[in-house]
C-alpha cells in the first residue's frame, strides 16, 4: 500500500504517542523500537521515511564533540520528544545529508565501542575526522 508522507508521518506519530503512554517507555526506546519493526523487519515499510534517529549521550558526543559537526543547541537531548521542533531541525539534517537517516545508528556504535573506550581510540574507523582523537600523537604500547 503506498502513502503519501503526511498520511505516513500521521500513522508512525499514533504509534509513536502509543508506545510513549506506556510506563517508562521513552523517546529513545520508541524510536529503536520502531527503527527495528520498520527498517530491519520491513513491518509497516512505508514508515521509513519517518523514521527518526535516536539520540543519547553517544550521538551527542560524536556529532558535537569529536566530528564537530553541529553545535550542542543544534543536537536534542535523549530525553527530548522527537516532536520538538529542535529534534525535527535535527532530524531533517540528518535527512538531508543520507536517506534513510536511522542508518547513522552506525554513530551509538562508535561513540559506545570507541569514545567510551579510551584505549579504543586507535581502532576507530573515523578516527580520521575525529577532532578530538583520545592518543592522538602518543605511542601507543598495547
Amino acid at each position: 500500500m503506498e502513502i503519501n508522507r503526511k498520511e505516513g508521518q500521521d500513522k508512525f506519530n499514533y504509534i509513536y504517542e502509543q508506545l510513549i503512554s506506556i510506563n517508562q517507555i521513552g523517546p529513545k526506546i520508541t524510536a529503536v523500537f520502531m527503527k527495528n519493526m520498520v527498517y530491519h523487519l520491513g513491518i509497516c515499510h512505508e514508515l521509513v521515511n519517518s523514521l527518526y534517529m535516536p539520540v543519547d549521550r553517544h550521538i551527542r558526543k560524536i556529532f558535537i564533540e569529536k566530528l564537530r559537526v553541529f553545535d550542542d543547541k543544534d543536537v536534542p537531548y535523549p530525553s527530548e520528544s522527537f516532536k520538538t521542533k529542535k529534534n525535527q531541525r535535527f532530524q531533517k539534517a540528518l535527512s538531508d545529508i543520507h536517506k534513510p537517516r536511522v542508518e547513522f545508528d552506525l554513530f551509538w556504535f562508535v561513540g559506545n565501542m570507541f569514545c567510551n573506550k579510551r584505549i579504543a581510540c586507535y581502532l576507530c574507523w573515523i578516527r580520521d575526522l575525529c577532532k578530538e582523537p583520545y592518543f592522538e600523537g602518543e605511542n601507543l604500547d598495547i
